[in-house]
This record gives structure tokens, C-alpha cells and sequence, in this order.
């Protein structure tokens, strides 16, 4: 009995071993899409796709926007494994397809038929979505993405100024390929300090999680080929309802406790018709909670040490311990205004893209069962909440002469 029994287990094994990937598909025979981007329609369904998905007559006409789905296909071989020894923005390794549909789905369905291979979401690096798509609501993006098994939650949603499918279409000098290119920058920009991290996966805990508001970083194209960080989206019920000045995103982070600094930002000398450019260096909060009666308050105490790097002026000289601390001190006054700027700006628009909501869930659990409940009801008490912030800067280096 227990040779038969050991004689089937390993029959088993070995079935197990032989029987290899029974769904693998060989990669030249995938089409990787590297980046998509996303746009609302305003000119109708072209014609050659009008009856792919559809078996009725003008569905564009019920009322429902159609959606312009562009994605960057890698083209096989082309794709450079080492360094390149020319300048990128040659044609090649990307193939940029476009396809209209109802829904993405529908979209990704008419794409497939342009293209001989299967269309494959693993190496999805940068999802781009024009302003007008994302102040309609990113909630079928949302959903497709998360039934989507393919697509790794690392991937980055950015917001674009322009048309996104003009960022498929961009051709940096640094990089041959624009999806990496893009991905890299800003990947980059978090780890230099001067955007909070918000993957794809981050994203959606935050506008899943009740207290909390999303956001995305909000880009802009300079120069035809070159794309800078213009700002930050942010979110309530996921639609966008606004943006943070890229100066502003500093003092953001700074509130939610983002140590890694990165902004420079200029400061008045005191007494002196002069201004002297201040480089962050580390940023660091405590924020506490408490409940005044039935009201919610916070208090954030912020230190931030900065390097003094230049003036605006030849002759400027840092000569006494006096100057600093002076100078200390307009930092300090100068961040805590325009803190409080944002916070209030926030509080206007009801949206908490602080997580200040969180806090009061971990520390205050009575007070959200009791007065809170849900986001809704979260979103009315922080219009009313009592902020308290105080700002301290250090400077930590002085790049200026002294005599």
C-alpha cells in the first residue's frame, strides 16, 4: 500500500514539473504597452470603428462622452539594453496607436484589432489623463485598473494641462523611450524631495480611505519637448477640483510630515532691501489631536532646516549670528502665513488632502464613531476645524561669504 501510495506522488510531481507555463506566451509575441494616455472625445466616433462594438446606429449620440484611449507600444528589437551612444527622440522603439471607444474597454478592444499581437498591461509604466478627463470623475479609470491583474500598482497616474496623447507623442533628448523617460522623472522628483509620493496603489488607499483625500502630480509641456512638474492635483470624490503651485507643494509636505526636502524659496533680509534664496534641506511635524466640546482641533509644529545659498545682491555679506536668526525668523513667519494659506484654501473647498481625518480616526476613535461616522461626515467637520500651526527654520548651512 504505500509503495502504490509513494509510486502516485511521485506520478504527481512529476506531472507537476513536466507540464510547464500552460498559459505562457512567448514575449515577441506581446505587444507591451509601455504608457497610455486618456481624452475626452469632442468630434464623434471615427468611422472606421463605429461598428466594432456597437450594433446600433450613433451610439456617440446618447449623451455619454466618448473617450480617446493613445497608448506607447514597444516595438520589439528595437528597444535599447545598454547605454545610448546618440541623442534619443528618434523614431523606433515606440509605436503610438489611438483608438475612440465608450468606455476604456471598448477602447482597448478596438486597439487590440490594430495590432497583431495581445496588448499587455505588465510593463504599464505612466498612465496620463487630460484636466477635463479627470474633473469628470476617474472612477471607470479607477475600476479598470483595479480588474485589470496586469497592471502593477507602481505604475504612475499623472494629470496633464494639455492634451495627455500629446505626452505619447513627446521626445526627450535623455531618453529613447518617452514612457521611461517620464516615469523616471518622476520617480526622480519624489526621491529629490520635491513631490509626495503617489504611486497608482498609493493613490487609491487615499481615495479609498475615509479622512483622506487623493492627489496626482499635475504636468505641463516647455519647449515643445520638455515636461516639467506645474503643480499638484488634487481630488474630492475622485474628480479634480484644483491644483497647489509647485512652491506651494513644499510647504504641503512640509505639513504632512515629508522629510526629504527639495524647494528653494526667497527671503527678505530685515532691514535690508535685499533677498537671500533658501534651499530646504529636512522638514519635520508633530501633529497632535484633541476635541475642544464637540470641536476638533489640531495643533502642527513644523521645523525646517534650510541652506542659505545666494543673494540678489553682489555685496551682501553674512557677518554676525544676528543676521541669521533674523532671517531665522522672516522663514519662519513667511511659511506659517502661507501654511495656514493652504489649510484654509483646503478647508474652503472640503477637501483633506492632508489626511488630517486619519489622525482623528487613530487618536480620537469616540469622537469620529459618535460625530463623524462616515466621509461625508468627516468633510463638514473639517471645514470647521481649528488649525494650529507654528513654523520654525534653521539654517543648517550658509553658502554666502561673511567678513
Amino acid at each position: 500500500m504505500s509503495n502504490k501510495l509513494m509510486t502516485a506522488c511521485l506520478f504527481g510531481v512529476i506531472t507537476m514539473i513536466l507540464t510547464g507555463c500552460w498559459d505562457s506566451i512567448d514575449i515577441e509575441n506581446r505587444a507591451n504597452v509601455l504608457a497610455m494616455s486618456i481624452d475626452l472625445a469632442h468630434s464623434g466616433e471615427p468611422e472606421h470603428t463605429k461598428h466594432i462594438t456597437s450594433l446600433k446606429e450613433g451610439y456617440e449620440e446618447e449623451g455619454q462622452e466618448l473617450l480617446i484611449l493613445t497608448a506607447q507600444v514597444a516595438v520589439p528589437g528595437r528597444i535599447p539594453l545598454g547605454p545610448e551612444t546618440t541623442n534619443g527622440g528618434g523614431d523606433g522603439p515606440v509605436w503610438v496607436v489611438t483608438s475612440t471607444g465608450k468606455t476604456l474597454n471598448d477602447a482597448l478592444l478596438k486597439m487590440q484589432l490594430l495590432i497583431a499581437e495581445t496588448l499587455f498591461l505588465g510593463h504599464l509604466h505612466v498612465i496620463v489623463v487630460s484636466e477635463d478627463f479627470a474633473r469628470s470623475g476617474l472612477d471607470q479609470l479607477n475600476d479598470f485598473l483595479r480588474r485589470e491583474a496586469e497592471v502593477r500598482r507602481t505604475a504612475w497616474k499623472v494629470v496633464s494641462k494639455e492634451k495627455a496623447s500629446t505626452y505619447m507623442k513627446v521626445a526627450p533628448e535623455l531618453e529613447r523611450i518617452p514612457a521611461l523617460y517620464l516615469h523616471s522623472m518622476i520617480e526622480n522628483t519624489v526621491e529629490l524631495g520635491k513631490f509626495p509620493d503617489s504611486f497608482l496603489g498609493l493613490f487609491w488607499r487615499r481615495m479609498s480611505s475615509e479622512g483622506e483625500d487623493g492627489y496626482l502630480p499635475y504636468l505641463q509641456i516647455v519647449n515643445e519637448d520638455n515636461i516639467q512638474i506645474k503643480g499638484l492635483a488634487y481630488f474630492d470624490h475622485k474628480k479634480m477640483v484644483g491644483i497647489l503651485e509647485p512652491v506651494e507643494i513644499g510647504l504641503f509636505m512640509a505639513i504632512v510630515g515629508d522629510e526629504e526636502g527639495g524647494y528653494g524659496f526667497f527671503v527678505e533680509v530685515p532691514e535690508l532691501d535685499e533677498e537671500v534664496l533658501l534651499i530646504t534641506n529636512r522638514r519635520k511635524s508633530k501633529i497632535k489631536t484633541k476635541i475642544n466640546g464637540e470641536q476638533p482641533e489640531m495643533e502642527i509644529k513644523i521645523r525646517i532646516e534650510v541652506d542659505l545659498h545666494e543673494s540678489n545682491h553682489e555685496v551682501l555679506t553674512i557677518d554676525n549670528e544676528q543676521v541669521l536668526k533674523e532671517i531665522e525668523q522672516q522663514c519662519s513667519v513667511i511659511t506659517e502665513q502661507k501654511a495656514n494659506e493652504i489649510i484654509n484654501k483646503m478647508k474652503e473647498e472640503r477637501v483633506d488632502i492632508f489626511g488630517f481625518g486619519g489622525y482623528f480616526r487613530a487618536k480620537q476613535p469616540k469622537f469620529w464613531r459618535n460625530e463623524v461616522a462616515n466621509e461625508d461626515g468627516w468633510r463638514d467637520h473639517f471645514e470647521q476645524l481649528n488649525v494650529d500651526v507654528s513654523f520654525h527654520c534653521h539654517i543648517r548651512k550658509v553658502g554666502l561669504k561673511a567678513e
